[in-house]
């Protein structure tokens, strides 16, 4: 599988970068891909390199056929997974839970599946380069298909001719991208994907309600003190007044009420409100969270929770950073899935699609706050703070510093 064929065996570079992608596309469990996930998720630029990549790989070529790292999921994961081809998915459709016949030709039943209408090669929003390739050929094995068919009286001869030129055009595109179409197995087994649970924010709905009601709360207590037009035109020290961002905290948490409950099969609770708004605000924050200006803020600080008289000292809690946790997610209760076919379902049209359902489990990093609990003989800045965390070090060595 990683012997460079087609033109990248014309060139030592180009053997080089067939080597590699192939090596890429190797399967890997989801306890095999989760560290490599989780260190691309952590990292935003890292992150923003490694999808620009896979979404351009998808355009130049194909949609993947099985999970990347953006959001590995299942059994099946690759760094960077083969692409899908109507040939392919053909030889999956016939063959994946029976034996090949002696004497069949793909080439040929591919265009009789284009003629019958199994198949389908008009291009879709996901569709890649190769994808719109196949498509131009679809009236070489369907002449008849073609705006120009009223006027054309085409004998068998020449349907064969047409019939040719499709087969050795489509074999010349694939050629093209053989590095990166998968190659698949066929006539072992039954066809499947997986499914995996989605979630676009941590399970806390109840929490990111209440934190929504808290500050509804806030807004409230300082417009009945001081007048709601007065905490209108109230000055924070960046952009904004005190009131748009009470009210801009309040639907963000809001929508990830929303979004968690969706997640979880809920509807929103109704002391929520009509969250479709705040749906919205909650969803452009978590597709671009690197360019909200509040989570850039240094965190780390030091709070006194109480003072023990006989110690003389201060118990204190103390923020010093932050860290990333792996959060693994699997269905507890498998869903009920239903397969349906029709023309929005892909490539085969002629029956319901029936592949094996497989209920795979996801792997997210999740931030998580580094708080500790310690003695001190009183309490520190926040400059205090991030100066003694600043000069390095482990935990133990950070606390030592911070406390006795």
């Amino acid at each position: 599988r990683s012997r460079p064929v087609g033109f990248y065996s014309t060139a030592p570079d180009l053997e080089a970068i067939f080597r590699q992608d192939r090596m890429l596309q190797e399967v890997l469990t989801l306890e095999e891909a989760g560290p490599a996930a989780r260190t691309i998720a952590a990292d935003p630029a890292l992150a923003s390199a490694y999808g620009a990549w896979m979404a351009l790989v998808e355009k130049v070529t194909n949609p993947f056929v099985r999970a990347d790292l953006r959001a590995p999921a299942g059994d099946r994961v690759s760094i960077l997974p083969p692409s899908e081809s109507p040939e392919g998915a053909l030889v999956k459709r016939l063959f994946a839970d029976r034996p090949i016949p002696e004497g069949f030709q793909l080439d040929r039943t591919l265009a009789d599946a284009i003629r019958s209408g199994s198949v389908d090669l008009t291009p879709v929003a996901g569709s890649g380069w190769y994808d719109h390739v196949v498509w131009s050929l679809e009236t070489l094995a369907a002449p008849d298909r073609a705006r120009e068919a009223s006027r054309l009286d085409l004998a068998p001869r020449y349907r064969e001719h047409l019939f040719d030129l499709f087969k050795a055009f489509l074999a010349l595109a694939r050629e093209t991208h053989v590095k990166q179409l998968e190659c698949p197995r066929a006539g072992c087994g039954p066809p499947s994907f997986q499914i995996r649970p989605r979630l676009p924010v941590e399970p806390l709905a109840t929490h990111y309600l209440r934190r929504a009601l808290g500050y509804r709360f806030v807004r409230g207590v300082l417009s009945a003190a001081f007048g709601p037009d007065t905490v209108g035109v109230l000055p924070l020290p960046g952009p904004g007044t005190v009131a748009s961002a009470l009210v801009d905290a309040e639907t963000l948490y809001l929508g990830a009420h929303a979004s968690a409950s969706a997640a979880l099969g809920l509807p929103p609770d109704p002391a929520a409100g009509d969250t479709a708004a705040a749906l919205q605000r909650f969803e452009r924050f978590a597709g671009d969270r690197s360019s909200d200006p509040s989570l850039a803020q240094d965190t780390r600080m030091m709070v006194p929770v109480f003072f023990d008289l006989k110690r003389r000292l201060f118990r204190v809690w103390a923020m010093i950073g932050w860290t990333t946790r792996a959060v693994e997610v699997t269905f507890r209760t498998p869903p009920v899935a239903s397969i349906t076919g029709g023309p929005a379902g892909g490539w085969f049209r002629s029956r319901p699609e029936a592949p094996r359902v497989e209920w795979g489990g996801a792997s997210y990093a999740a931030a998580l706050p580094v708080t500790v609990e310690l003695w001190a003989k009183e309490p520190l800045t926040r400059e205090e703070v991030r100066r003694r965390c600043d000069e390095g070090g482990d935990i133990p060595a950070i606390c030592a510093r911070l406390g006795t």
